[in-house]
């Protein structure tokens, strides 16, 4: 007897937390041994593609990528934001890690109803995807001819971290960093994608970060330092120094020069290096201004 066919369309092969999920979900469906899986590939904003094919242990997913689909799957799964699900199977299902703010747009709980269950990372994005109701009105004289609130089942998906790959280090078990050209003992760690946006309007709200250091310790005596993991999407030349730019252009607005120091750290890591990072003894705090963000996985590796 053939298996069921289990199509899912995600990120899983680009570098971006949306793409770790999926790997994650795709991985334990595989695992299950009751479906045929196949996957779509879809893009995530403006990160790298290459993943999988980067490391070897995920190359096998790979080969169970299709162009598009020929026939309609018996389970369809997309893991991105809501309003781009689409009901293309027999059964649907929505994977999101949502929006950790207190609302959403209309089009977010449409994109739900449209699936026959939901998951989501927290209990408080289910929550907020529960209560929000708006006013639904015609297109043709604007008049209220109803509201949109939730249908669907949303559950809560378990989010995890693998313990065996973040977990604590001593210091002579740290290769990678040296930091010897840090001379602060106490550093901040920020790890993101810094957005293409315009001040304030970065849902991962880098700018506002750097600005808020900063003010928040100008003119002092002894000042701690931030190290930014951050790209604008892809590792390279250009995006590091795009984000140094948009440094120094944040700093040339202070009313003063003396100022905290900011290190960037560029490039690709893999986990065993951010691990280490994230060990470091410099490493004291890590900090995050983000808004409107769905559940981010550094915060609970670190």
């Amino acid at each position: 007897m053939s298996k069921p066919t289990f199509v899912i369309s995600s990120p899983f092969d680009t570098y971006s937390g949306y793409g770790a999920r999926a790997r994650d979900i795709i991985k334990s469906i595989i695992s299950s041994n009751k479906y045929d899986v196949k996957l779509l590939s879809q893009r995530w904003g403006d990160t790298s593609w290459g993943f999988c094919q980067d490391h070897p242990q995920w190359k096998h997913l790979l080969q169970l990528q299709v162009p598009k689909l020929t026939e309609q799957p018996d389970i369809w799964m997309q893991i991105t934001i809501p309003n781009e699900f689409q009901p293309v199977g027999k059964y649907n299902i929505g994977v999101t890690a949502g929006i950790e703010a207190t609302g959403c747009k209309p089009e977010w709980i449409e994109g739900l109803n449209r699936m026959n269950v939901n998951y989501v990372s927290s209990n408080f994005t289910k929550e907020v995807f529960s209560t929000m109701i708006y006013e639904k009105k015609s297109k043709a004289n604007n008049k209220v001819i109803g509201e949109i609130k939730l249908q669907k089942p949303v559950k809560v998906l378990f989010e995890g971290v693998n313990i065996d790959l973040y977990k604590p280090l001593k210091s002579n078990e740290i290769k990678t960093f040296d930091f010897k050209d840090i001379k602060e003992d106490f550093c901040y760690l920020f790890v993101g994608h810094w957005m293409n946006a315009a001040f304030g309007h970065d849902r991962k709200n880098v700018s506002l970060l750097v600005k808020t250091f900063y003010e928040t310790f100008k003119n002092k005596k002894k000042k701690p330092a931030l190290i930014l993991k951050a790209s604008t999407g892809v590792a390279s030349y250009l995006s590091r120094d795009t984000i140094l730019d948009k440094i120094k252009t944040i700093r040339e607005t202070m009313d003063t020069k003396i100022l905290p120091n900011i290190y960037v750290l560029s490039g690709e890591f893999d986990d065993k290096e951010i691990n280490e990072l994230y060990n470091h003894p410099k490493v004291k705090a890590m900090v995050s201004l983000t808004k409107g963000e769905g559940f981010g996985r550094p915060l609970l590796e670190f």
